[in-house]
């Protein structure tokens, strides 16, 4: 089966998003994908890209996109998969009188109504989607699949590739649900655990004879 990896880095800049837009439609040009299907792709990659340029610390986005063709499971013709992901580059460590300074990871961002959320619920409508953060030594990754078919389907070297995004135990995977879910409750401080405070009422001493 054919598939098409493209790679390209770009500098954080205001014109990152629509160099990373005008990146994917190419692509759709050339696997043949139209309509709601290519919108998606094209306003997920563009919402990773715009929260990397608005909230992240890097200097370089590198955006890597894998397509390929996938057989349904009614084997009756083929469906579109992309994998798709916007790595924000973090320098690699440098040297100091005081050894090895690696740079600090940027933090997850999963918000809704922004970046992560936004591509957790718009590909949510896919038959085969998903998305989420790789934190990684080399700078965080936020990525998405479309697909039209289960993930557990898909081969290739976008299976490969899927693998570590998903994490061994899945724990790399955000949902939709979970923009829904209620916070943590916060850890308790040592003094708030023991309780309510007791006190004790005293009585005056009685004044010596």
């Amino acid at each position: 089966m054919t598939e098409i990896a493209v790679r390209k880095s770009f500098p954080r800049a205001a014109e990152s998003a629509g160099l990373a837009r005008a990146t994917m439609r190419r692509i759709c040009d050339e696997i043949e994908l139209t309509g709601e299907w290519r919108e998606d792709v094209i306003l997920m990659l563009s919402e990773l890209a715009t929260d990397a340029t608005l909230h992240s610390t890097v200097d370089w986005l590198t955006v890597d996109v894998r397509t390929m063709y996938a057989m349904l499971d009614t084997g009756d013709g083929l469906t579109h998969v992309l994998l798709v992901g916007v790595q924000e580059v973090v320098p690699r460590a440098t040297w100091s009188p005081y050894g090895y300074v690696q740079p600090l990871l940027p933090a997850r961002r999963f918000v809704r109504g922004q970046g992560l959320g936004i591509v957790a619920q718009v590909v949510a409508g896919w038959p085969g989607g998903e998305c989420g953060w790789l934190p990684g030594t080399g700078g965080p990754t936020s990525w998405f699949l479309a697909s039209g078919v289960h993930p557990d389907l898909v081969t290739g070297t976008i299976a490969m590739h899927l693998i570590p995004l998903r994490g061994h135990r899945d724990e790399n995977l955000l949902t939709a649900e979970m923009l829904d879910a209620p916070a943590e409750p916060a850890i308790p401080s040592p003094a708030e655990s023991l309780g309510p405070v007791a006190t004790l009422a005293t009585e005056p001493l009685a004044a010596e004879a």
